[in-house]
């Protein structure tokens, strides 16, 4: 079963100033691959890893400052932030925990990215029920990704029953 990745997700919140909250989410995203760019077969390039860790300080702190408004969107990219630093700092666990909090709202990358962690062996934190309730959550609001990788768990029966028929229909529509 492959495992697919970060995609960028465009949302329609502005802040005070008229910002896009989805260059917020655009930030978050790009940090992550640079971050994790290694682990997936991406040569880092140093400097680009260097300027996005002088930054990324910067960022958590502007991202707190905006928590009283509790955006779905700020979470997950908060979440993000944590991702990409695991290992470097308190761990996977942060990452989660914004992740849930996003994802109550309902926001689907957030659920996604949750399936991704207790799918992925390299996170210390595998528990593949959870990571299938999470897909399944993502896919139906219609998240592709989340749809193809429950189509991978439901064929093989992994975290769940073995479901060839629902495995098909999670294919065609991650594929449509």
């Amino acid at each position: 079963m492959a495992v697919h990745g970060t995609e960028v997700t465009q949302i329609t919140f502005t802040n005070q100033n008229g910002v896009g909250e989805n260059m917020y989410r655009i930030l978050a995203t790009t940090l992550l691959l640079l971050f994790c760019a290694d682990s997936m077969g991406i040569p880092p390039v140093s400097f680009q890893i260097d300027a996005c860790k002088s930054l990324t300080s910067e960022i958590k702190t502007n991202y707190r400052t905006r928590m009283d408004k509790n955006l779905a969107s700020v979470q997950y990219a908060l979440g993000l932030i944590e991702e990409c630093e695991f290992g470097e700092t308190s761990g996977i666990s942060d990452a989660i925990t914004w992740y849930l909090k996003a994802a109550e709202q309902g926001d689907a990358e957030a659920m996604f990215r949750l399936g991704v962690i207790y799918v992925d062996d390299s996170y210390g934190v595998k528990h593949v029920k959870k990571a299938r309730t999470y897909f399944e959550a993502a896919a139906t609001m219609g998240h592709p990704a989340a749809s193809m990788n429950l189509g991978g768990m439901l064929a093989d029966g992994i975290g769940g029953e073995l479901n060839q028929a629902e495995a098909i229909k999670h294919y065609e529509r991650a594929a449509a």
